[in-house]
């Protein structure tokens, strides 16, 4: 769990089935932000209550981290 001011971030990574990275996607229910995507074998949410622009920015920053 990461977090942004007074809003966390949830963040969860399991084994991918394929091994095929993919560009994240953006979703939008009950007011919160999903994005997803598989990188490195893994498959990868990110869940907050942020507007998709700031989780976007964030997602960003992780995907780039060494």
């Amino acid at each position: 769990v990461y977090e942004h001011g007074k809003h966390p971030i949830n963040l969860f990574a399991w084994p991918g089935a394929g091994d095929a990275d993919t560009s994240p996607t953006v979703n939008a229910h009950s007011g919160y932000t999903l994005i997803h995507w598989a990188q490195g074998g893994m498959t990868i949410w990110v869940i907050s209550d942020l507007e998709k622009t700031e989780l976007g920015d964030f997602v960003q920053l992780w995907r780039a981290a060494p």
